[in-house]
């Protein structure tokens, strides 16, 4: 009889702390945007012209499956927001025409160098690195995005967007489309905070 209540007290213990510890890890984004050069002096319209380019990943990211989803997940996040959007398979070519590689982050001088074929008014290129942890009970991730914005016909870096992802269950499409739409939502602020 004893060591049937123990059981039941430790089912209960263990049930407790999954539900204790569940309750206190949720998802959650943090974005920090800052302009770094003046912002060409043209209209909103013409800024929401935009190209995304490579994504390095560091840490414990997938590589070509991180870099994947969040390509794709912030194509469809501009697109959703009404930004005439590169498609990768332009990108590729207009890379591939220029002479400029496909696997690494852009220098300023390469990106003026596809200007005139590229078209588009900003460029995105960045880096994400991922962490996992474990505890008692499962593993979570945290995820930092650098998203760098170009002026592609000035060949310059006009501006940042951090993105801080915390306790994410696994880094999957879904939670590349929540983490680019707030991306988008704070490059929309520097276009729309630059006509103020």
């Amino acid at each position: 009889m004893k060591l049937h209540y123990a059981v039941r007290i430790i089912r209960y213990g263990i049930l407790g702390l999954l539900i204790l510890t569940g309750g206190f890890s949720c998802r959650t984004y943090e974005t920090h945007a800052v302009r770094t050069q003046e912002w060409p002096g043209v209209s909103p319209e013409t800024m929401r012209d935009a190209g995304v380019g490579f994504f390095e990943s560091t840490g414990n990211a997938r590589g070509a499956n991180s870099q994947k989803n969040l390509y794709d997940a912030l194509a469809f996040a501009l697109r959703e927001q009404g930004y005439i959007t590169r498609e990768s398979d332009f990108i590729q070519k207009v890379l591939k025409n220029n002479d400029l590689p496909d696997d690494r982050l852009l220098t300023e001088a390469e990106i003026t160098r596809m200007t005139r074929e590229f078209g588009g008014r900003l460029y995105l290129q960045g880096r994400i690195e991922e962490t996992r942890t474990i505890d008692v009970v499962e593993e979570r991730v945290q995820i930092m995005v650098n998203v760098w914005i170009y002026d592609a016909r000035r060949g310059e870096k006009i501006g940042e967007i951090k993105l801080f992802g915390t306790d994410l269950e696994y880094n999957t499409g879904r939670e590349s489309l929540d983490m680019s739409r707030l991306i988008v939502a704070d490059l929309e602020r520097l276009i729309l905070e630059r006509e103020e």
